[in-house]
Order: C-alpha cells, then sequence, then structure tokens
C-alpha cells in the first residue's frame, strides 16, 4: 500500500503482514492482561500472528507454572529418606578430686549510716545567694 502525502510517498505494510515477537510490547501488554482474567483471548485483535503469539505465550507461561507446582506438591507429599545415625555411647567418668576446694571469707567491712538529706530545695534568699558567689 502507498499514500501519497506532502511529503512525499509513503509505503505502509498491510496490518496482515505485521510479524510479532514474543519479546514485543504490543504481546507482552496482551500477555499480562489475558493472565490476570482481564481480557480473552478474542479481545486480542487480528493483526498479523498477534493472537498466535499472544496465545503460545500463555500457554507456556501456564504449563511452567503448572510443572513448578506439581513439583512443589510432590516434594511436599513424599517423604525424604532420612538417615540417622546410631546414638554414640557416651561415658561419663567423674574426675578425680584431691582436695575440697577452700573457702575464705572476705574480711567484713563496717558500715556507717550517713545523715538523710532532705529532697524539698533549701530556700535561699537574695542575700545568702550573692555571699555565695562572693566567696
Amino acid at each position: 500500500m502507498m499514500y501519497y502525502t506532502a511529503k512525499g510517498v509513503l509505503k505502509v505494510m498491510k496490518p496482515s503482514r505485521l510479524r510479532f515477537k514474543k519479546e514485543d510490547q504490543f504481546v507482552k501488554m496482551y500477555v499480562r492482561q489475558l493472565l490476570r482474567k482481564a481480557k480473552t483471548l478474542e479481545d486480542v485483535p487480528e493483526i498479523g500472528n498477534l493472537k498466535d503469539v499472544v496465545k503460545a505465550e500463555v500457554e507456556r507461561i501456564e504449563r511452567e507454572y503448572e510443572e513448578k507446582h506439581k513439583k512443589a506438591v510432590e516434594e511436599v507429599t513424599t517423604p525424604k529418606e532420612v538417615v540417622t545415625e546410631a546414638p554414640k555411647e557416651v561415658v561419663v567418668t567423674p574426675a578425680p578430686v584431691s582436695e575440697q576446694p577452700k573457702v575464705e571469707e572476705a574480711p567484713k567491712e563496717v558500715v556507717t549510716p550517713t545523715p538523710a538529706v532532705s529532697e524539698t530545695p533549701k530556700e535561699t534568699t537574695e542575700t545568702e545567694r550573692k555571699e555565695e558567689h562572693a566567696e
């Protein structure tokens, strides 16, 4: 198809001749929408091989998901063989005691009670404050 414009002749491909790959953004957009169930395969337009590529990609992703899911379920349901070793026999022998440990008493300290300090602040007058600062 050719169109005559002010800038010259434009050649335009027919939509039926367009070839899409699975890496194209247009394909990825429809694949995401189909996987999220936002659209159906009938909603994909008949442009070139778009519908075929989208359908193949969705089927591939769903097949991979099912295989991974099936493997995960099989791993959970089938018990793995666990090889356990026989417990080793442990013999405990008491250590020889030559002498009883010596216990020394620490010298006792004499504690003298200190006079109680009141927690309320002492009221001082201005003259007393001035005298304290003068010293």
